[in-house]
């Protein structure tokens, strides 16, 4: 791969992890470039998911800083998304290539259905969680480690509707709490597809620089942007997703 692809990946890079520290699915565009490039789609979702563990790590600093994640509830979370997450590893060693693809598409659409329902949830905060709503949110985890380590596009959404809907959290502090519940999954499943030969490490360079420079875009905007503004704009951007598939019909 020429240095000009490479630079155009970091730039691509940058501007997809600053997208999803704020909304999740910056691999929604991370992946079309990649795939015109000419990258193997395996290779493309693996050594991308090692590369997002530079975001979600530098997420994790700067909001713990900040006093913003919900650790309660990632100790309820993390035991199920890294079962998925293990799950889902393997998973995606013995894939065919295509069928990512067109699971990618697919999935943009599903998680556009479940934000249109998100809106009235994402500016308050539940403090009463039921037993109900902890089993429903143990399960969704499990299945969303399993997308994590097969797909990964999208999966940062998924973990803000879990959160939003299932443990009662607002957006601002969803988006918090969800860097440290990725990092510990992604961290677990990485080591898998790294044993595994499926990471292209030149390409890592510009992805995992691109997403720690994003991650600290990213965050910077979360803290400074009015929660109002963030949910409108969360809502309106799972949508565009959803109807780019739609009337598209491929990534």
């Amino acid at each position: 791969m020429s240095f000009e692809h490479l630079l155009l990946i970091f730039g691509v890079t940058t501007f997809a992890s600053t997208f999803s520290i704020i909304f999740g699915g910056g691999s929604f565009i991370i992946f079309p470039t990649l795939f015109l490039l000419g990258v193997d789609a395996k290779i493309a979702v693996a050594t991308n998911l090692v590369g997002a563990l530079a975001q979600v790590l530098t997420g994790s600093v700067i909001f713990n800083k900040r006093q913003k994640i919900h650790f309660n509830i990632v100790k309820i979370v993390i035991p199920f998304i890294v079962t998925g997450a293990i799950i889902g590893a393997f998973i995606l060693v013995e894939l065919e290539s295509e069928l990512i693809k067109k699971m990618v598409a697919g999935a943009i659409i599903v998680f556009a259905t479940f934000s249109l329902f998100s809106r009235d949830r994402l500016l308050h905060t539940r403090e009463n969680i039921s037993i109900a709503s902890k089993i429903g949110g143990s399960i969704a985890s499990f299945f969303n480690g399993i997308y994590q380590m097969t797909i990964s596009a999208g999966a940062g959404i998924t973990s803000n509707l879990i959160l939003i809907y299932f443990y009662g959290l607002k957006l601002k502090r969803a988006i918090a709490t969800r860097q440290i519940i990725s990092l510990t999954s992604v961290s677990i499943g990485s080591s898998i597809l790294i044993y595994n030969g499926l990471i292209d490490w030149i390409l890592f360079v510009p992805l995992a620089s691109g997403r720690i420079i994003g991650a600290i875009i990213g965050s910077q905007i979360v803290m400074k942007t009015k929660s109002t503004v963030l949910s409108t704009v969360f809502s309106i951007i799972v949508i565009i997703l959803a109807l780019r598939i739609l009337l598209n019909g491929v990534i």
